[in-house]
């Protein structure tokens, strides 16, 4: 149970890429298992080599938090999948908007039911995806043998932007005008061809599927070549919420 996840986000991911390579569309199942504006900013991802072994995941993150499996939901939105007792995994966490600072990723030999203490060692496998503009892998290999032992695995260091006013999503619509929104003190402002037009926007929605965005006050199309995965995960960044949720305009100021 539960392994279903996992394997959607890392279908996913194949998809992400085989259209950034040029390939199309190569979603094999059905429609209903795609998410719209599917997006990561970090994926850790453990996995071993020994059936009947408990191996736990632990990521630990800037605040101090430590996510496994008795604290799998996090207040910046960290989340981590089932905790297998047997087979070979995978566990696996998953955060779309990571803050900035360093994520300290561990994995615990919790236990074994192997007959033999021959067989009881395990060999796992930790690998993390950091998302964005300038995407970074890490594949790093442990071996463990005592029950109860937990080893530190690697770290993920998540920059921080040098202001907020940097943080910004710029592209030209199938129209010729130019759209960017950025955020600006509290406000998360839209320019169009240079000119502000929304102040303090209170949603910014992305459809990938039919290739159009909504804003405040209308709507517009994507040109073709415009990479909406990059988008989207700009989008994400820039307004730290979830895909479509909408987003709070107080403390700024009026036109």
């Amino acid at each position: 149970d539960e392994i279903e996840w996992p394997a959607l986000v890392l279908l996913h991911m194949l998809v992400e890429i085989g259209q950034k390579k040029g390939l199309g569309d190569l979603w094999p199942l059905d429609a209903s298992f795609r998410t719209p504006d599917f997006s990561i900013g970090l994926i850790v991802w453990l996995g071993w080599d020994t059936d009947n072994t408990d191996i736990d995941l632990h990521v630990v993150e800037p605040s101090g938090n430590e996510v496994y499996y008795s604290n799998k939901r996090s207040k910046i939105g960290g989340h981590l999948s089932k905790d297998f007792t047997q087979g070979y995994g995978p566990e696996v966490y998953l955060l779309k908007a990571p803050p900035a600072g360093t994520y300290t990723v561990k994995a615990k030999y919790y236990s074994s039911s192997q007959q033999s203490a021959l067989t009881g060692a395990t060999s796992a496998v930790v690998w993390s995806l950091h998302g964005g503009d300038d995407p970074e892998l890490n594949f790093d290999a442990i071996r463990l043998d005592r029950n109860k032992e937990m080893m530190e695995v690697s770290k993920v260091h998540v920059a921080k932007a040098a202001c907020d006013a940097e943080i910004l999503l710029k592209f030209t619509d199938s129209d010729g005008d130019e759209i960017v929104l950025k955020r600006e003190g509290s406000c998360v402002n839209e320019y169009v061809n240079r000119k502000l037009e929304i102040r303090g926007m209170k949603k910014f929605f992305i459809d990938s599927k039919r290739r159009v965005y909504q804003d405040d006050t209308g709507h517009g199309k994507f040109r073709a070549d415009e990479d909406l995965a990059a988008l989207v995960a700009k989008r994400d960044r820039l307004l730290g919420r979830r895909a479509g949720s909408r987003l709070s305009a107080a403390g700024c100021p009026t036109m």
